[in-house]
């Protein structure tokens, strides 16, 4: 079976309509090497601005699955960083 960036948790955050799913991704990948999130980070509207240059690096990764994977762990020890 073959990976599909599509179905796995990090590309579906990434692609995410909600702000906390969304930032989560980014900042994920920032952390690993990726475009750095510029402006405000809280900002649905800044984030979205983003979104294709991050899924661009993303998709560029000879690693892919890997960071999906490790992502996978992130995301169980990631907490909101936005209160609202």
């Amino acid at each position: 079976m073959s990976f599909v960036l599509e179905s796995c948790s990090l590309y579906q955050d990434l692609m995410s309509e909600a702000r906390d799913p969304m930032y989560r991704a980014m900042s994920y990948i920032a952390r690993q090497g990726g475009p750095k999130i510029l402006g405000p980070a809280d900002e649905l509207a800044n984030l979205k601005a983003h979104r294709a240059a991050m899924a661009a690096w993303l998709q560029a990764q000879e690693d892919v699955q890997r960071l999906a994977e490790d992502y996978a762990q992130y995301r169980v020890r990631w907490s909101p960083v936005f209160r609202d």
